[in-house]
């Protein structure tokens, strides 16, 4: 299927590329790239806010479904770059944004393949994701490093990290004149701190689930200093 594959973006004006990971300011991103887009497409038109439609119909255009492995070797002279998250606050907001934002509604849990409904618990999401391998999961909360690593190794050229956002957005926004991305998608329903949600015990086995993502973008303090006491 192509959702087992990272969604890539192209901006060959730029060469430029950015490797999609879910949670992570995406839909902001995408608003970014995509008014860039229109902008050397349409150099006298100043691009305001693009509608969804709008989005998306330039990312068939400019993105594909490609392995780690395939985006290094097919744009080896594209500047790469992805953001990435805490992986237990990222894990809380995919719980937040999925099942409990929709809880209530008569929309379906988009887990449900995983036996995760929208009357699931946290303490039970946490348990079902354990026990799924990236291979076999759901890319909101599959594993950050598979999407831009091949065989251990990093694709990219740079990573930046949601929780400095903005800081880590300039040299991009410098480098490329890129617009800042507008702030989008946060879950109505995650108000306090991510780590208030988890007990002693789903913590420990989210920590065991992520632990890869946790050394690879060095996420060790941070966590070490949010355990619940």
């Amino acid at each position: 299927m192509k959702r087992d594959k990272p969604h890539y973006w192209h901006l060959p004006h730029l060469k430029l590329g950015w490797i999609q990971n879910y949670k992570v300011g995406t839909n902001s991103i995408k608003q970014s790239l995509a008014c860039n887009i229109r902008e050397h497409e349409n150099p006298d038109q100043d691009c305001p806010s693009l509608t969804e439609d709008e989005v998306a119909v330039l990312g068939k255009k400019y993105a594909e479904f490609l392995r780690p492995k395939q985006i290094r070797e097919r744009y080896s002279d594209d500047y790469i770059f992805a953001f990435v998250r805490n992986p237990l606050d990222r894990l809380y907001s995919s719980f937040a944004n999925k099942v409990l934002d929709i809880r209530g509604t008569e929309k379906l849990s988009p887990f449900r393949q995983y036996g995760i409904t929208t009357e699931s618990t946290f303490e039970e999401f946490v348990h079902a994701v354990a026990d799924i391998p990236d291979g076999q999961a759901d890319r909101h909360f599959r594993a950050q490093h598979w999407f831009v690593s091949h065989e251990d190794k990093l694709i990219t050229d740079y990573i930046g990290k949601l929780e400095n956002f903005s800081e880590d957005w300039t040299p991009l926004g410098e480098k490329f004149g890129l617009r800042p991305p507008p702030h989008k998608n946060q879950s109505s329903l995650q108000k306090s701190h991510y780590a208030s949600f988890y007990t002693k015990e789903i913590w420990e086995i989210a920590l065991k689930r992520y632990e890869k993502d946790i050394e690879t973008f060095d996420y060790g303090e941070i966590l070490l200093a949010d355990q619940p006491s």
